[in-house]
């Protein structure tokens, strides 16, 4: 039962995310990338095979890999100004990598955890370079929804199967490597230049304060509801704020 999960409910989540996405330009689409399509699935299959008490602690490693998300963010954006995609790519993945490190180390608590993030965050959208170019949407390549599918179900094998080597903490942060927001920014800059490559960060940020949401309510509530609730609460609560950020990016 946990292979089928594993083998469908990622797939199926991002499939229908990633065609949601595709009706809007490219901030939309980031904000609908930045929801937990791969760490989310991984969550809650941590929660059937470990526990409830490792999966809260890996929820917190979660909420902490949006700061590191929010740094590969705002480095690439101002490197794209001047720099090529294959400069920007693994400078960005180079800092989301050091601050991963920085925070397996430190183990900081839920609290400071979640100060850090929304902190980081609310810094990197202050900072974010503005772009006085707004792209036109962009097609996306044939490749692109295969490819998601296959990394998508891939990852989830792959940290879920080692998720008692790498602990609940560095679990957690692993489960949040930018997999999509590396590929569709670096697609974007390719071929639509630094705009498109910035208005889809800005668009992550946005997507990333519904993950924060999610992560936060599957640690404040696993150990005392049952695990669907839990689940169901963190998914509607994550729902709920990317639908606020997307209403505001309509308007």
């Amino acid at each position: 039962m946990l292979l089928v999960l594993k083998l469908v409910l990622t797939p199926l989540l991002t499939l229908l995310l990633t065609l949601a996405g595709r009706k809007w330009g490219e901030r939309v689409s980031g904000i609908v990338t930045g929801l937990p399509l791969n760490s989310g699935p991984i969550s809650f299959l941590f929660a059937l095979e470990y526990g409830t008490e490792f999966t809260a602690q890996a929820a917190v490693g979660s909420m902490g890999g949006m700061a590191a998300i929010s740094a590969f963010a705002l480095v690439y954006a101002y490197l794209a100004r001047r720099w090529t995609w294959y400069v920007c790519a693994p400078a960005a993945l180079a800092v989301f990598f050091v601050v991963v490190f920085v925070l397996d180390a430190t183990e900081l608590s839920l609290a400071l955890t979640l100060v850090l993030t929304v902190g980081s965050l609310a810094l990197a959208g202050f900072l974010m370079p503005h772009s006085e170019i707004f792209a036109e949407p962009l097609a996306p390549p044939r490749w692109d929804l295969p490819m998601r599918l296959i990394s998508a179900t891939a990852f989830v094998l792959l940290i879920t199967a080692l998720g008692q080597v790498l602990g609940p903490r560095l679990g957690g942060l692993a489960s949040t490597f930018p997999i999509f927001a590396t590929v569709m920014t670096v697609f974007a800059h390719r071929h639509q230049g630094a705009p498109a490559a910035i208005q889809w960060l800005r668009g992550c940020l946005a997507g990333i304060s519904a993950t924060v949401v999610f992560y936060l309510s599957i640690s404040l509530t696993i150990n005392g509801l049952p695990l669907l609730a839990t689940y169901a609460l963190a998914i509607g609560a994550a729902l709920a704020v990317n639908a606020f950020m997307l209403h505001r990016t309509r308007q």
